[in-house]
């Protein structure tokens, strides 16, 4: 091993590559039973974000909770420093789920009263 080499291996152990993990938080529903447990809680810690990413939408389709983000946290040993990123955020949005079928209907039924309202309770 060369002079150069041994230096390149020093540089190497002195710079530290940056710990990269992918943490998935979900914000539950209040409980039904009132003890008072709500809030963020941490469901996995990976240095996958494939994995992050899946397991964050089975979680959104299971409907667990009322949110759900993928985080990104670097930490860099070198520079003793933390940055954090928010990937990706599934929401439960109950407008959504129910759909606009039944908005439709409802403005559909409305119209419909409001003209034979003005057209057999107050005739011309």
């Amino acid at each position: 091993m060369n002079l150069a080499q041994k230096k390149q291996q020093q540089v190497v152990q002195i710079y530290k590559e940056p710990l990269t993990e992918y943490l998935v938080y979900g914000y539950f529903f209040p409980d039904e039973y009132g003890d008072g447990l709500h809030g963020w809680e941490l469901v996995l810690n990976t240095s996958n974000s494939h994995r992050a990413l899946k397991k964050a939408e089975r979680l959104h389709e299971q409907k667990k909770y009322e949110k759900i983000e993928v985080k990104k946290r670097v930490t860099d040993p070198h520079h003793n420093r933390t940055t954090g990123t928010t990937i990706k955020t599934y929401e439960t949005n109950p407008i959504r789920e129910t759909g606009m079928m039944p908005l439709i209907l409802l403005g559909l039924i409305c119209c419909i009263l409001a003209f034979l309202a003005g057209h057999y309770i107050w005739p011309q």
